[in-house]
């Protein structure tokens, strides 16, 4: 029961999770590739 629970919580909140994250890598990105150009 407490798995159900689980993925659906995850079903629910996952997409969050996952914009944060690519938020976050797409910051780091930027970041190396500003101090590659310069």
């Amino acid at each position: 029961m407490r798995f159900k629970n689980g993925v659906i919580y995850l079903l629910k909140h996952g997409n969050i999770a996952y914009d944060m994250l690519k938020l976050y890598f797409e910051q780091i990105f930027k970041d190396k590739a500003s101090e590659e150009l310069e």
